[in-house]
């Protein structure tokens, strides 16, 4: 399921309402996360290229407005998701205290690519790509 709220979950139960959080969970819902945080008016693309599955959000923080626009990009050939903030990104993972990161479906490990209750985190023209061992 991909979320209008930043996030990727392989939970077909997850209904995309579910607020960010720290991680892991322990309920391993949101397993992909570029920016998991409230959205609003947010536009969700996902296209195929070769080996790369990317998948797109445009849309503005639900509480503060500030544009967000990211991507997660899945590719099969080396086992990396890569998180893509866009030039226009404005939402910088402070809103609510957003999460970037994965986790494992069982929810009990996971990789956190920024928290914005410590840092800001999504910044624009940035990018982080996570590779598997």
């Amino acid at each position: 399921m991909i979320s209008s709220n930043g996030y990727i979950s392989f939970d077909i139960t997850d209904d995309g309402t579910m607020f960010e959080g720290p991680i892991p969970d322990g309920l391993g819902t949101a397993n992909i996360m570029p920016l998991w945080e409230a959205l609003d008016t947010t536009v969700v693309c996902k296209k195929v290229v070769g080996t790369k599955t990317i998948i797109q959000w445009t849309g503005a923080e639900i509480f503060f407005g500030a544009p967000a626009q990211f991507q997660a990009i899945l590719d099969t050939a080396d086992s990396s998701i890569e998180y893509v903030y866009g030039p226009n990104n404005q939402s910088d993972g402070t809103d609510l205290g957003a999460i970037g990161g994965v986790q494992n479906p069982a929810g009990d490990q996971a990789t956190e690519t920024g928290d914005g209750n410590v840092a800001p985190f999504a910044a624009p023209n940035s990018s982080v790509k996570l590779t598997h061992p």
